[in-house]
């Protein structure tokens, strides 16, 4: 995880923005130990499932796809764990709003995006945010995944903003 600030900022913001695809397999290969961690802490849970929190329509037609959704296959293609005890990836969320959280003021943001449910919700979900500003929209993810029948949520983020 990375601190949003400075050389840092510069390249998930270039990943991000301009949907680099290497550069996001190099950052998601980063997450992988990260990834591995969160295993670890819940050996007992049932098979993980991996999402992200998606983009807006509009940034995912911009970008030429999710930037967030690359991030999250790459995570788990550095995974360390067996094939078998990888968490799969599946896109489990889709916004109900196309105003992105980074347009919001900070009250407008802690309000979080308007997220649904695609499929009801596998027992253990880890969700992958790329820049953490101020938690609402990993918050608005759980509390839309428990919605659907997630028992544990787990918040991963690439980078925050302090």
């Amino acid at each position: 995880m990375f601190l949003y600030r400075g050389a840092a900022e510069r390249i998930v913001a270039r990943a991000k923005y301009r949907h680099d695809v290497r550069l996001l397999n190099l950052l998601g290969e980063t997450l992988g130990p990260l990834l591995d961690t969160v295993l670890e802490c819940a050996p007992t849970a049932p098979a993980a499932v991996l999402t992200w929190i998606p983009g807006t329509p509009r940034h995912r037609r911009q970008r030429g796809g999710d930037p967030a959704a690359t991030l999250a296959r790459s995570a788990v293609t550095a995974s360390i764990h067996p094939p078998i005890g990888r968490p799969s990836v599946e896109q489990l969320l889709r916004r109900h709003d196309d105003r992105p959280q980074a347009d919001r003021d900070r009250a407008g943001r802690l309000v979080g995006p308007q997220l649904v449910s695609v499929v009801p919700a596998p027992p253990f979900v880890i969700v992958l945010d790329d820049v953490c500003t101020t938690g609402a929209s990993l918050d608005a993810a759980g509390r839309t995944l428990r919605q659907a029948g997630a028992q544990r949520v787990v918040g991963l983020a690439l980078a925050v903003r302090n």
